[in-house]
Formats: structure tokens, sequence, C-alpha cells
């Protein structure tokens, strides 16, 4: 089983059940006493450095959140670069409309590509 808290509302799942977390949504998940095993899938892909990252670093939560905060956005300035997309420098893409696809950024921030 896993706990999952998403934009503030927490809920669990078992076996074989899933969660969809919206692009840009605060979230955080952690798994029961007996561990689990899940798929997640990533769209658009290229997110992938993240997780690489945070296997090596051993990060401990929530005490290492803020080194955890800069590589997600170091991370997903590259996927937006690899992608060909403008990321916001104040949301860093994490706006539910990608900067790079509205042409503005609904966080005021500067859009470059």
């Amino acid at each position: 089983e896993m706990t999952f808290e998403v934009a503030g509302h927490r809920f669990s799942r078992g076996a074989m059940g899933t969660a969809f977390i919206p692009r840009g949504t605060p979230h955080s998940f952690m798994t029961g006493a007996n561990g689990a095993r899940c798929l997640t899938v990533l769209t658009p892909g290229g997110f992938e450095g993240f997780f690489a990252e945070m296997a090596r670093s051993q990060f401990q939560m929530p005490q290492d959140m803020a080194a955890v905060a800069a590589i997600a956005a170091t991370e997903t300035d590259r996927a937006f670069a690899r992608q060909g997309k403008g990321a916001c420098h104040k949301c860093r893409g994490s706006c539910v409309r990608r900067c790079g696809d509205c042409g503005g950024c609904r966080n005021g921030g500067d859009v470059t590509t």
C-alpha cells in the first residue's frame, strides 16, 4: 500500500491501484511497512535525471527538501531544453499550461526559449 498527498488531499492505494498527479501539483507519497513497487509514467519525458540524482544522493525527507527542490528545478530546465520548449525562470515550467505552449507565464515570470 502507498499513501499519497496531492495538493493537500491524502489518500491510499493498494495493489494495482492508480493515482494521477497533474503537472506542477505539489505532492508526496510513502510506502507502507511492507514497501511497494510501482510504475510511474511522466509526460512529457525527460525528467529521468531527477530520479537518478535522488537515488545517487540518498536524500532524507523532509530534512533535504531544499536540495531536492533545487535538483527538481535543474532537471525541469533540462527536460524543457531537450524538448525545445520555453521555460519560465519564475515557476521553472511548473505551470499547468507550460510557458512555452501558452506564450506567457501566469506566475508573472519571463519566458525563455
